[in-house]
């Protein structure tokens, strides 16, 4: 993509530090929020102004392998941005790094398929307390915007909402992508897969023998 194209506004998003070695995903789920993927690769928050906005960098650094960029090395207090060469760098939510803390782009639940609208320069930032809780509103709003049942933010499940999540996770239809995840061995006993379903936030592991394939 041209760099003019990358830019996108988010009307719901909300820049947020996290903690240190804690990946985005996390970060937004315990807050009851989303970490929106295209907040991480199509809006400015992936830029040295926005970093430089949310923490004191000793400097800022494009980098081509970093997919938890962007981000904050606090042992070196430099910044990090990701300069979006090719798909299999591209940052992404699900990543961590050891003594980095990563600006997150934090989208309620409720809020998540809202349309993008024309380009407009992440202005209002947002800090929050990294030991913050989320309230029983926000599990409420958690559970309203889940109606499969499958909470990534709540884990006092009942016998009758594991019942529900689970025929959500099982429904073939509910998938929205499958990529296959790396296997550190040939003859591993499965062939493991990233599911990511329709309704935000819900990804699973799906793992397949074997046996049918060698």
């Amino acid at each position: 993509l041209e760099w003019q194209d990358r830019h996108l506004w988010l009307p719901n998003l909300m820049p947020l530090t996290s903690r240190e070695s804690e990946s985005c995903e996390m970060f937004c789920y315990k807050r009851s929020n989303v970490c929106s993927e295209r907040g991480l690769q199509f809006t400015s928050i992936n830029s040295c102004d926005a970093m430089r906005a949310m923490y004191n960098c000793s400097s800022c650094v494009a980098h081509r392998n970093r997919n938890w960029a962007p981000g904050f090395n606090a042992t070196d207090k430099v910044c990090y941005i990701n300069v979006m060469y090719n798909a299999s760098a591209l940052p992404n939510c699900t990543i961590w790094a050891k003594h980095v803390a990563r600006l997150c782009p934090c989208v309620p639940l409720d809020k998540y398929y809202e349309p993008t609208v024309a380009f407009h320069n992440v202005s209002h930032t947002r800090h929050m307390d990294a030991e913050v809780q989320a309230t029983d509103a926000d599990y409420r709003k958690a559970r309203e915007a889940h109606p499969s049942g499958c909470y990534p933010t709540i884990t006092d499940f009942t016998d009758e909402v594991d019942e529900k999540c689970g025929a959500y996770l099982s429904n073939v239809s509910n998938i929205r992508t499958i990529k296959v995840m790396a296997a550190p061995f040939l003859f591993a006993r499965t062939v493991k897969f990233h599911v990511h379903y329709h309704e935000p936030g819900i990804r699973a592991v799906l793992k397949v023998s074997q046996d049918g394939f060698l």
